[in-house]
């Protein structure tokens, strides 16, 4: 059926004509958007050619704004529901299972009956804003905004309806006990409410002409700018009043809803016929949100970089103390991360010990992680360092080198020189924790053996933990990639721990409880200053602990291939199997072994890296481009100066991220 037909018929109602339309139009799953842009350009050509088939569209776009309500869709369409991000979640999971009923009186819905396929969004997305314009031009549609009109009072409603939320928003407890001066009569969230409904009033009254020069307009954008400047105040003082995951919702939704109301605020206003951009800008924002509101998959995707915020929002301080930065750094490293190793090494023969014990699956899965969690504690509270843990618990400061630029390559620039000494600093700790790690385990087993008279593992038990590091004949590289998540994991538990230390003012709250009052203030205040800056890294250690040890058991009782490969562990579990083996060991068998323990550390620093830039770039909403830069200045920086991937220069180089993004100087 051609378009002309389609349009003409008489027998359909207008909503079906525009699902039939947008039928004709649809590009195919493995058609390109050139399809969808050729049979527009027909369509384009037959308006203009025929007055009658013009009339016949503009009508039937009209008729379906008229029969349906379009408040729904200017104060709802792609903004963050009030029931916070999982319940959203979750309702959607539960209309996948059973679909809502849908309003035909609600324009959105038209929306989504017209773009009905899963790919709609993309290819309305592709075609050129200019093209949507000459269509809107073509058909003489616009919004008839006069005070008799009913698209009128829609925009007022919706933006009346817009100002009570953000009013409302606005004076939450979460956002009025950290910012100064929100709750009182001046704020500016209780002004945007007062002068939105006067405004309002007038124009109903038709008193006003809504026009762009009124100085009413001028002043409502104002009072929205100061309740930017309010939520702005949050951002910059991160690092005093912390954050939450309500916080930063909250104010992603007030970003939304002052946006969205300066959208229609602007629309309104427009004398100079300038609207058609940011109309066609809200159609293609519609359609995707409309065409993707049940998808949760892209609920997931448009979220995750709010939920990366806030686990980065506040720098864990912990983050720091992975990174070195000079020469003497890098040298105090190594020397950190052989006390790693060699307290690895204590941790492996502690397992073997606890193995030999033959106890209940739990009981030994409890005991291994107190293992390793009080041995990670130890590590921390002694200053050592462990490999693979760095890059996990810099994700923060991988945001941070992303934050505060206008310009998006100077972030870039300080992101890439913040990853050329996180690579370097990860080398030196590998190689104190191996060096470390496999000689005090051989020595620890060697001691055992005189001390009892025979191996803490016997040669079935030793000949195992060797095969469960061959590269090939073993799942240790996908057991490495398991860990190297773990290891990511606790990155995060350790900045969310750091975080909730200052916006819940644990050290202050400390220091005032009455079990604690039994020490002099001097001591309490000491203990308490210890807390607030370590509290992110010990936790992050145990926990760390506790989901290395029981990945296993896990994996056991789902009957999934769950388990860890650390290649510190494994470098001291070759030592311990070592010399249970009494050093009988093939050329072959240690080359193997030498190559699993490579690709372990391989997989767990790529992953766990790997995901720690990926939560640095979505929390700052790096776009592709930016990311495509990062990794051809890195890929530059490789090239021109390869050894400061594992050694630091003399002097610190200096990256320009420039044109053609190869160039350094």
């Amino acid at each position: 059926m051609d378009f002309k037909q389609i349009l003409l018929t008489k027998e359909t109602s207008s909503i079906q004509v525009l699902i039939d339309l947008i039928n004709s139009v649809r590009p195919g799953r493995l058609e390109s958007t050139s399809f969808a842009m050729k049979r527009l350009q027909v369509l384009h050509d037959l308006l203009r050619s025929d007055q009658v088939v013009r009339n016949a569209l503009k009508q039937h776009v009209l008729a379906v704004f008229h029969q349906t309500s379009a408040t729904n869709l200017y104060t709802q369409s792609g903004i963050y529901s009030s029931s916070g991000f999982f319940s959203d979640l979750f309702q959607k999971f539960r209309h996948i299972l059973l679909p809502p009923l849908k309003d035909p009186e609600q324009l959105q819905v038209a929306i989504q009956l017209i773009f009905h396929k899963p790919w709609d969004f993309k290819w309305v997305d592709a075609i050129p804003d200019n093209f949507w314009l000459t269509l809107l031009k073509e058909t003489d549609i616009s919004l008839q905004l006069r005070p008799t009109s009913e698209e009128l009072e829609e925009f007022l409603n919706s933006i009346l309806i817009l100002s009570h939320r953000i009013s409302v928003m606005g004076l939450e407890p979460v956002l009025t006990s950290r910012i100064p001066g929100i709750d009182s009569l001046e704020s500016p969230f209780f002004q945007l409410n007062i002068e939105v409904s006067k405004y309002i009033e007038l124009l109903k009254n038709q008193i006003l002409e809504p026009v762009a020069e009124q100085n009413e307009y001028r002043a409502l954008n104002s009072i929205l700018d100061q309740c930017e400047e309010k939520l702005l105040y949050v951002k910059q003082h991160k690092d005093k009043i912390g954050a939450s995951m309500s916080l930063t919702y909250l104010s992603g939704r007030l970003q939304q809803h002052m946006k969205r109301m300066r959208i229609l605020l602007y629309i309104l206003h427009d004398t100079k016929g300038v609207t058609a951009g940011p109309v066609v800008g809200l159609f293609k924002e519609f359609v995707y949100h409309e065409n993707t509101s049940h998808n949760l998959f892209r609920h997931v995707s448009a979220n995750i970089g709010l939920l990366a915020y806030q686990v980065t929002e506040h720098a864990a301080r912990t983050g720091e103390h992975y990174i070195s930065t000079n020469r003497k750094e890098y040298w105090d490293f190594f020397k950190r991360s052989l006390g790693g190793g060699a307290l690895v090494g204590v941790l492996v023969l502690f397992k073997i010990v606890i193995s030999k014990m033959h106890l209940a699956a739990f009981n030994e899965t409890l005991l291994n992680s107190l293992n390793y969690g009080i041995g990670f504690i130890i590590i921390h509270l002694a200053g050592f360092t462990l490999a693979t843990k760095q890059p996990a618990m810099t994700a923060s400061k991988l945001a941070e080198a992303l934050e505060g630029h206008t310009n998006d390559s100077i972030g870039v620039t300080n992101l890439a020189q913040l990853i050329v000494r996180i690579s370097r600093t990860q080398f030196i700790s590998f190689a104190g924790n191996l060096l470390m790690a496999f000689p005090v385990a051989w020595l620890l087993s060697f001691g055992y053996t005189q001390l009892y008279g025979h191996h803490p593992a016997d040669p079935a038990k030793a000949a195992n933990l060797l095969n469960q590091i061959h590269p090939w004949y073993s799942l240790s590289v996908w057991y490495a990639c398991v860990a190297g998540v773990l290891l990511f994991s606790s990155g995060l538990i350790s900045g969310y721990f750091d975080n909730k230390t200052v916006y819940n003012n644990i050290p202050e709250r400390l220091f005032n409880h009455p079990l604690l009052k039994v020490l002099n203030p001097v001591k309490r205040r000491k203990f308490t200053n210890y807390i607030g800056h370590n509290l992110g890294g010990l936790a992050g250690n145990f926990i760390l602990g506790f989901f290395l040890a029981s990945m296993a058991f896990i994996g056991f009782i789902m009957g999934l291939p769950l388990d860890v490969r650390h290649v510190t562990f494994v470098t001291g579990s070759f030592g311990l199997a070592t010399e249970s083996l009494d050093n009988f060991l093939t050329a072959e068998t240690i080359l193997t072994v030498l190559a699993g323990i490579f690709l372990i550390g391989l997989f767990n620093f790529l992953v766990s890296f790997g995901l720690a830039i990926f939560t640095a770039i979505r929390a700052r909403q790096v776009k592709f481009s930016e990311t495509r830069k990062l990794l051809h200045l890195l890929a530059a920086y490789l090239f021109t100066y390869p050894f400061d991937f594992v050694f630091p220069p003399s002097k610190e180089r200096k990256i320009e991220l420039v044109e053609s993004d190869k160039t350094l100087s």
